[in-house]
């Protein structure tokens, strides 16, 4: 089969699936700070400036809970992955150069060389440096949100329009349907969390497919392809 940016596609589900379950564990936190010391409708404002102390205990949780579980669970997954679909790229190369060959006791250089690893290293380390990006927006998406929830759960309390838990809930609702927020492309593109780092990855695992291919065909002395339609 020729090589093919698609081949990456599975990668960068199975990453933003990582982020979806981070994603999860955010809104678990949060619905868990918000159900504790439940008020009365008087003591609204009294619950809503103990919260608000609490702001940086929630800020603490989420980068020692979870931001640091991202930073210690998927450079290694976005290493092997991407070594993964660069290998695919050269087996790819190589079949095709069987083909053109005609023969196969005709040498074809294989292998997997220092320049190579250079290679998957170069795609991983910009690839990271974007999810480290949204590490941050992580958690200054979790700040705001938790400041909105909190306003919207006075806002709906002292109105009469609901329960304290009511309004609260209402507030999670909407943080869990947008999610966690703010991510913006090259092109201007707005993203949620699992969208960007699924375009992030799969963007990668493209350009290691194809790089994997070329590195390989070039060390075989080949500079010429035909590109397929």
């Amino acid at each position: 089969m020729p090589v093919s940016p698609v081949m990456g596609e599975n990668v960068g589900v199975y990453i933003a699936r990582i982020y979806a379950d981070a994603e999860n564990d955010v809104m678990r936190r949060l619905a868990d700070r918000l159900r504790r010391d439940v008020p009365g409708a008087a003591d609204v404002d009294a619950w809503a400036a103990r919260k608000l102390r609490d702001l940086r205990d929630v800020q603490r949780e989420v980068d020692t809970k979870i931001i640091s579980r991202l930073d210690r669970i998927v450079p290694p997954e976005v290493d092997e992955r991407l070594t993964d679909i660069y290998r695919r790229g050269q087996e790819s190369a190589v079949a095709d150069l069987r083909r053109v060959l005609d023969d196969d006791r005709i040498a074809v250089t294989q292998g997997f060389t220092r320049a190579n690893r250079r290679a998957v290293n170069a795609l991983a380390a910009s690839t990271l440096e974007k999810l480290d990006g949204a590490h941050f927006q992580i958690l200054r998406s979790v700040t705001d949100q938790y400041r909105t929830i909190i306003a919207e759960t006075v806002h709906g309390v002292t109105t009469g329009v609901a329960t304290r838990r009511e309004a609260a809930q209402a507030a999670l609702n909407r943080f869990a349907n947008r999610g966690v927020t703010g991510f913006v492309d090259n092109a201007g593109r707005h993203w949620n969390l699992q969208s960007y780092t699924e375009m992030a990855i799969r963007s990668a695992s493209g350009q290691a497919a194809l790089q994997g291919a070329t590195d390989r065909l070039q060390e075989n002395d080949r500079d010429l392809v035909v590109i397929s339609d």
